[in-house]
């Protein structure tokens, strides 16, 4: 899925990849028309609490709006 900053908002429950733990499923924390080197992204949330950040093109899908 090809997901547009627009598609996601404070609260929306996102599947994003995760260098590091592949894909995941995530609560978007805010959203960033700049979240690195001029491309769009988000800040997110897993259960257990961590919170990391990944470009647009890095969400998978949008469980929840």
């Amino acid at each position: 899925m090809n997901v547009k900053l627009k598609q996601v908002r404070e609260g929306s429950i996102v599947v994003v990849y995760n260098a590091g733990n592949g894909y995941v499923r995530g609560t978007v924390i805010e959203t960033h028309t700049d979240v690195k080197n001029g491309i769009p992204g988000i800040d997110y949330d897993l259960d257990n609490g961590e919170g990391y950040w990944a470009y647009i093109d890095q969400i998978q899908s949008v469980v929840q709006y």
